[in-house]
């Protein structure tokens, strides 16, 4: 896991730097990267006690988000929440970086401190669905 993580990082932050696939050892880290990837995946699958527990994979109720660890669904709403929020101080240049995104973060710590008390009172179906609506909304994307 390490050596795929470590030649995943090392391409993905030289990468640009030298000309992508241009570049002779990119092209290794890249191939290195899958080679270590796959046996890791071979190792985890046979091994009889995996680090990575991969086989929870194959449960339809964890790769439908009704699981607490993160799973396809909850990852791929995240990324681009987690991704806006990141770039945002980037690209606001009149405000202070902390500033930008400290009003996010304060909410995000409010909401996470009364999660359990919500949902107990309400379908997570419709919390879902009514975060999911927000987050789609137009005037939650657009820069103030």
């Amino acid at each position: 896991m390490a050596l795929w993580l470590g030649s995943l990082q090392l391409m993905l932050d030289k990468g640009q730097e030298s000309d992508w696939f241009g570049a002779v050892w990119i092209r290794c880290a890249f191939f290195i990267s899958v080679a270590a990837f796959l046996a890791f995946v071979v190792r985890e699958l046979r091994c009889r006690d995996p680090i990575v527990q991969l086989h929870v994979l194959r449960n339809r109720n964890f790769l439908s988000a009704r699981s607490s660890p993160p799973s396809s669904a909850s990852a791929s709403t995240a990324s681009p929440r987690c991704s806006r929020s990141f770039s945002r101080p980037c690209w606001d240049i009149r405000l202070d970086s902390g500033l930008a995104v400290s009003p996010r973060g304060l909410g995000s710590m409010l909401a996470h401190g009364g999660r359990r008390s919500i949902a107990a009172r309400f379908d997570g179906r419709v919390m879902l669905a009514s975060g999911l609506a927000i987050f789609a909304s137009p005037r939650s994307c657009s820069a103030t």
